[in-house]
């Protein structure tokens, strides 16, 4: 990325609209108040959308009652190495606020979330503030935890990741497997073995419910299962009230009473004669004798018989007085009763005679109804333990495949750890030596940086008589330490910050001529924008880059 101008408007000393074009090295000169730092922190305001320290949006404002805006102008280079024109636009003040960032014309962002979303993809906005810090005697980049917290733990990123998900996997496992070692319950038999005796079991209890068992034939456990219904039946019935009776002659009388009533009225109308006391045979025998022509009684001629007479006396002949008697019995029988008293009473009968049938039926059931529990206890026993030992399979299995890849998951915590210090270690060592080099290059007697066991820097500095002594940086003077710092920064801007720009808000104030020179060669000698904001008349000017004289305050 590249700055390529900075515009503002009612912005601390910028009252009027004003710009500043960037280039790939730029000296702001000007006297204190001219509103040299203002540009520089419209710069930062426009990349991070935090106010200068001490304002905020309405005291950085030069007029409070008018709204204000910064715009800075960049260049990003595309993923196809083509260069994009971008603006960055924050205008503010008057309740409302202002937040886009185009490309080539067509806006990528319209809020401030979107923005840095944006801008975070490229670098850390609090990283490239601390790295623009004006006071490099006490940067934060003295610090070797700023390059790992900051720099060198971005680049290490994917693999915390992953290391934390190896981490987390091994731990997952573990507690997963103490749990399963808690729930673990040993089983005697195979969850085979098991089902075959379940198997078994079943078998049995179909077998008990549909043929009886051990010397309870089926004929007798369904005629004691007859009784049993047969009782419950009775113990919710009345017996009807007909007393002792020929059920078979009722049943018969009952069905035939309409015949028995009609046969009745035929026997009343007859009457008695004497014909009466022969049967039939002898009445026909009497009536051929008489049609002979010889008397029935003595057996003597006669000249006439009366045939005809004999026939009429033998169609009304006949009463009977004992099946009279008998015929009103039965009729009154079959009265006494109603077809639903008889139906009941049959029923009452059959009833009685299925209890009868089997009089030991509760001692029978008993007995099959224990079997029948005592055989589904044990089935629900065997049922549950067959669960077991099928969720203790599960159990084991799963504890298989966690032990199995407990070594894979030690292993990846082992070599992403060990990748992880190494490249951490090489990292720190690679930005020892490139800063080492460039500060040995601005003074002879600075040998190399290299960092103590309390985690601080330290320079290798040779004494007068040849000596290799380690001075912690924090101990130089504080034109020592600016020039350590801007070493560490440069070096920490090409390792992990090329296409970003630096710039210097009088950092350099304090140095002599000679390191003021010293520091020019060193940042012409660089890849990346400078931006140097001083007030210091003596600074060198650049090679090809431009001066800009701020002669007061717009």
């Amino acid at each position: 990325m590249r700055l390529t101008k900075i515009s503002v408007c009612n912005w601390k000393r910028f009252a009027r609209p004003y710009s500043l074009a960037l280039k790939p090295y730029t000296v702001i000169k000007g006297p204190n108040g001219f509103g040299k730092s203002s540009l520089f922190e419209a710069i930062l305001f426009a990349l991070t959308n935090k106010p200068p320290q001490g304002f905020n949006l309405n005291t950085v404002r030069t007029d409070p009652t008018k709204r204000a805006w910064v715009e800075l102008e960049l260049q990003i280079e595309s993923e196809v190495h083509s260069l994009q024109q971008g603006a960055l636009l924050r205008e503010f003040g008057e309740g409302k606020s202002v937040a886009q960032l185009t490309m080539d014309g067509k806006m990528i962002a319209g809020s401030n979330g979107e923005i840095a979303q944006w801008l975070g993809q490229m670098v850390q906005m609090e990283v490239l503030s601390a790295l623009w810090t004006a006071d490099l005697s006490t940067s934060a980049v003295l610090q070797p935890k700023f390059f790992h917290g900051n720099l060198l733990e971005r680049t290490l990123e994917p693999a915390r990741l992953s290391l934390a998900y190896a981490k987390s996997a091994r731990r997952k496992i573990l507690m997963d497997l103490k749990t399963w070692e808690a729930q673990l319950v040993e089983c005697d038999e195979s969850v085979d073995t098991i089902q075959e005796r379940l198997d078994a079991l079943q078998g049995e209890l179909a077998a008990l419910l549909q043929q009886g068992y051990g010397d309870v034939p089926r004929q007798v456990l369904v005629a004691a299962m007859a009784a049993k219904d047969a009782a419950e039946a009775l113990a919710h019935m009345e017996r009807p009230m007909l007393g002792e009776v020929d059920l078979p002659r009722l049943k018969r009388v009952k069905q035939q009473e309409g015949a028995l009533e009609a046969r009745l009225q035929v026997e009343l109308s007859k009457v008695e004669s004497w014909v009466s006391r022969f049967d039939r045979k002898q009445l026909l025998e009497l009536a051929r004798m008489a049609g002979e022509g010889v008397c029935p009684i003595c057996g003597q001629p006669v000249h006439s018989s009366p045939v005809g007479n004999l026939q009429a006396e033998l169609d009304r002949a006949g009463f009977d007085a004992q099946l009279v008697s008998r015929l009103q019995d039965d009729l009154q029988l079959a009265r006494s009763v109603t077809d639903a008293t008889l139906q009941d009473y049959e029923r009452y009968m059959q009833l009685e005679r299925a209890v009868a049938a089997c009089p030991q039926w509760e001692r029978v059931l008993q007995a099959h109804d224990s079997r029948v529990q005592e055989i589904s206890a044990s089935i629900r026993a065997y049922q549950q333990k067959l669960r077991d030992a099928s969720a203790m399979a599960g159990v084991r299995s799963s504890m298989e495949a966690a032990r199995a890849r407990l070594p894979e998951l030690e292993s990846m915590v082992q070599e992403i750890g060990a990748w992880i210090s190494q490249t951490a270690t090489a990292g720190m060592q690679q930005l020892c030596r490139m800063a080492g080099s460039m500060i040995s290059g601005i003074n002879a007697r600075y040998h190399g940086l290299a960092v103590d066991d309390a985690g601080n820097f330290q320079i290798i500095v040779q004494s007068p008589d040849l000596t290799l002594n380690a001075i912690p940086v924090l101990q130089l003077s504080s034109g020592e330490r600016v020039m350590v710092a801007l070493c560490l920064i440069l070096c920490m801007h090409r390792l992990f910050l090329p296409g970003m720009p630096m710039l210097f808000d009088e950092t350099f104030a304090h140095l002599d001529v000679e390191n003021l020179q010293r520091v020019q060669r060193l940042l012409q000698q660089q890849h990346a924008q400078i931006l140097v904001i001083t007030h210091d008349d003596q600074w060198p000017e650049a090679g090809e880059g431009e001066v800009n004289q701020l002669a007061g305050a717009v």
